[in-house]
């Protein structure tokens, strides 16, 4: 499968404590992040250490997406300010660069922007800003 050159974009990776990944879903869909990929992940420290200071191993949930990276500190910013991730235990967010890459990825993109213009479009058409 070829890989092929998109326009820029990060992948955004956001860990936060269990039944929180929707409300990191409505901030990246409210700063230009598409395609959030909710998953269950498991806490920040090993079963001993976890043990030992009595808090056990910690339920996550990881929250993928695609941004624009002219948005992406933006976003870091709100996410970190929202979930207090600047304090230990409460998550983490980072982006990753995306190079390239494969042919299923690329339509995605493709059609989420063509589903956005269109949806501009309709909006327009029916008075709506």
């Amino acid at each position: 499968m070829k890989n092929i050159n998109i326009a820029p974009f990060e992948v955004i990776l956001v860990i936060v404590k269990k039944g929180k990944a929707e409300e990191a879903v409505e901030i990246l869909t409210n700063n230009y992040a598409n395609f959030s990929l909710i998953t269950l992940a498991e806490g920040t420290t090993d079963q001993a250490t976890a043990e030992f200071f009595g808090f056990g191993i910690q339920e996550r949930e990881m929250v993928m997406g695609l941004i624009d990276p002219k948005e992406s500190e933006k976003t870091l910013e709100i996410l970190k300010d929202y979930f207090e991730l600047d304090e230990p235990f409460n998550g983490l967010a980072i982006t990753i660069p995306i190079k390239s890459a494969t042919n299923i990825v690329v339509d995605m993109i493709k059609n989420k922007l063509k589903g956005e213009k269109n949806g501009e479009e309709n909006r327009e058409e029916n008075g709506e800003k």
